[in-house]
């Protein structure tokens, strides 16, 4: 079922869409851009931070380097005297807060002059540094630089310089002020700066209390960047927490380590998110206007249309009083005016109209209410549109105002209800059925004949039905049969008396008969023999149409049957030159039937085929072994059957005329057929293109057996 949609509505979608879709795309483009460029200017913040503080430890290391450099390598330094050295040092020390001690080392390691910071080093001692790595290093003439380590909750390193022959200068350094300048960064509420040392051990972070354990944070993917290269650069990660961040990083070329600063990213983007939640308001207080605005427009051009489609609908139910009232000023206004002008000409035809509708009304209502036979209207689920006397009369409704009620609520006989079912169920055919009432008295019998009612247009209106008594044929149908059958009876006995009678004068026992006399008795022989047979098939259609003939199922052979038929049917098809074929007899399975009645059906329709085929044509018997039944196809290429007969050949006393030319015969071998076959629960058809042969067809089941009462059930 389609879904139907109101022109207004159309209308409004319409317009919102094209309000709102171009208004919504455009927003959202200028707040993702916008939200790109803010995004990418946080992270250049963060980059200019990281660089910042990376270059701020560096040009500390290089500038400590470079005064250490300049001393070591003055001559006038080295021929100083002891307390020269010693003076020497003092001011270095007092120079640079950030030195903690100083100290010259000879090759064993032993201090052999120390001047100390007294506010960063709380207990001096002279100590031996043969043991220091940075000390090892630099009595082999090369400076080295010792990682961070912490003393007093304060980072530092060890700084030793080749001095002279066998001796080392050897520096401890504080980077407190370093360290601090790293805690101070911050940026929103969860963004800070950390340093990682070339291993990407953290050693100096704001957050961390106890930074002597050196948290290993090499997997971060932020920090493998710091370390891979003399870069700086930024990007988004999640931290050993899970925590999406994003950060920047830089390298301290001095050291090998490298600088992060990091921050939470929905922090970061706090204000991206804020812009875009503004920007989406902004976005949809404008959508809404837009919409609005369509929805008012749409009203605006729908509202004439839909008062054209009201006044339309009322000039549809007879209605040809109102008038549409548009005041646009534009071409709508123009076409109510138009259609209020039609409106005007519709009513004055309908006026006109009124009179022959009615006159031409009466007289089909009267030619409908007059016939004898019995009519039916009805629409196809059962309700009623139209019913003439005479079917009231038979369908016994009394009741007068029953359009658009149930048929099937008026009718009590069961046989009848269901032939009328069916009939409005196969809408599509043309239906005829025989009913009998069996509760009237006397019993009526109606052929009811049902057809679809179409217009000129070929529209459906439903469904006609009529309905002809036929009590009085059937009762004369009757009469012939039982004087038919009665007939037959009394003239079966005499007949089978002169039988008897010329079988003893043929045969010598009332005297010697001449040539003549032989010839004469031969002809009434024969004579007689047409007439018991033709008796004997009455009485057989009688029997079979009533039920009486009793069945003997016995297992039939069905390729045994039938070439023992072909075989005593040989000399006719050998008198008329004609080729008899057999096809699929082996395959036939054994199944149970009345063996003398199937062999009268075969031996019928074979026989009909060598009469009806011309010489040197051929006859083919066709076997088929389906799954629950047994078919059997006589095939001949005679002259076929007219299509007129076709459906007709199953009937009594029916014979195939052509031209002038009849076939002899009973006209009772098909029905005969037709009613073994049935009996059978079975099925037999003719097929037939004329010029081109005919083609005869039973099927009987394989299951067939008879009940407690002698009935044949499948």
């Amino acid at each position: 079922m389609k879904i139907k949609i109101s022109l207004f509505y159309k209308f409004v979608i319409i317009m919102v869409i094209l309000a709102v879709v171009p208004l919504g795309v455009v927003g959202m483009l200028l707040i993702n851009v916008n939200e790109s460029a803010l995004q990418n200017a946080i992270l250049e913040l963060h980059t200019s931070l990281a660089t910042s503080l990376s270059e701020k430890i560096d040009d500390y290391i290089t500038s400590l380097k470079s005064k250490l450099s300049f001393i070591i390598t003055s001559q006038k330094v080295l021929d100083m005297s002891w307390a020269g050295k010693q003076v020497l040092l003092q001011s270095l020390l007092e120079a640079n807060s950030d030195f903690v001690d100083i100290s010259i080392v000879d090759n064993k390691g032993n201090e052999l002059i120390k001047v100390v910071n007294e506010k960063l080093e709380k207990n001096p001692s002279l100590m031996n540094h043969l043991s220091d790595q940075t000390f090892q290093g630099a009595i082999k003439g090369k400076p080295e630089i010792s990682p961070v380590y912490y003393s007093e909750h304060q980072p530092r390193i060890n700084v030793a310089y080749p001095f002279g022959e066998n001796q080392v200068i050897f520096i401890v350094l504080s980077l407190q002020k370093l360290w601090d300048s790293i805690y101070k960064t911050s940026i929103g509420t969860t963004g800070l700066a950390f340093l990682v040392d070339d291993k990407g051990r953290i050693i100096a972070h704001p957050q961390m209390v106890n930074e002597e354990k050196f948290t290993d944070v090499s997997e971060l993917e932020i920090v493998k960047a710091a370390l891979s290269g003399q870069i700086v650069g930024s990007k988004e990660y999640t931290d050993n927490k899970n925590v999406e961040m994003i950060g920047a990083y830089a390298p301290v070329k001095t050291m090998n380590w490298g600088l992060i600063v990091q921050q939470n990213k929905t922090d970061a983007y706090w204000s991206v998110i804020v812009m875009r939640r503004k920007a989406l308001f902004a976005v949809l207080l404008t959508s809404i206007g837009a919409a609005l605005i369509g929805l008012l427009l749409a009203r605006t051009l729908s509202g004439p249309v839909l008062k054209l489609i009201r006044g339309a609908e009322k000039i549809s139910q007879g209605d040809f009083s109102g008038t549409v009232e548009v005041r646009t000023h534009d071409e709508m206004q123009t076409l109510a005016d138009t259609f209020n002008l039609m409106t005007g000409r519709l009513k004055e035809y309908n006026e006109l109209q009124i009179d022959r509708i009615i006159a031409e009304r009466s007289k089909t209502a009267a030619v409908i209410y007059s016939i004898s036979d019995g009519l039916i209207m009805t629409d196809f689920t059962g309700k009623i549109m139209l019913l003439n006397q005479p079917a009231r009369k038979l369908l016994n409704i009394k009741e007068t105002d029953i359009e658009e009620r149930d048929l099937f609520a008026y009718i009590n006989n069961e046989q009848l209800k269901n032939v009328l079912k069916e009939i409005i169920e196969k809408k599509e055919e043309t239906i005829v059925r025989e009913i009998s009432l069996s509760g009237e008295n006397p019993v009526k019998t109606i052929r009811s004949t049902a057809d679809t009612v179409v217009t000129e247009k070929g529209k459906k209106l439903g469904v006609v039905t009529v309905l002809h008594d036929i009590t009085l044929e059937k009762e004369i149908e009757s009469m012939k049969e039982d004087f038919m059958s009665s007939i037959t009876h009394d003239l079966r006995s005499p007949m089978t008396s002169i039988r008897g009678f010329l079988e003893v004068l043929l045969g010598g026992s009332a005297g010697e008969l001449s040539g003549q006399q032989k010839e004469f008795l031969g002809i009434i022989d024969n004579s007689s023999k047409r007439l018991l047979d033709m008796i004997n098939d009455i009485l057989d259609v009688a029997k079979l149409e009533s039920g009486r003939m009793d069945l003997m199922l016995e297992e039939v052979d069905f390729n045994e049957m039938i070439c023992k038929i072909l075989k005593e049917l040989q000399p006719l098809v050998s008198k008329g030159k004609i080729s008899l074929v057999s096809q699929g007899l082996d395959d036939l399975q054994k199944v149970m039937a009345d063996y003398s009645l199937i062999e009268r059906v075969i031996i019928n329709l074979v026989g009909n085929a060598i009469k009806f085929t011309p010489p040197e044509k051929n006859i083919t018997i066709l076997g088929e072994n389906l799954e629950d039944k047994i078919k059997i196809s006589i095939i001949d290429t005679g002259e076929g059957i007219p299509s007129d007969y076709v459906e007709k050949v199953f009937d009594k006393f029916q014979q195939v005329t052509q031209g002038k030319k009849k076939r002899k015969g009973t006209g009772l071998g098909l029905t005969i057929c037709r009613y073994v076959i049935e009996s059978h629960k079975g099925k037999i058809w003719a097929e037939s293109e004329f010029g081109k042969g005919s083609t005869f067809t039973f099927w009987i089941p394989k299951n067939l057996r008879k009940d407690d009462n002698g009935e044949v059930i499948v």
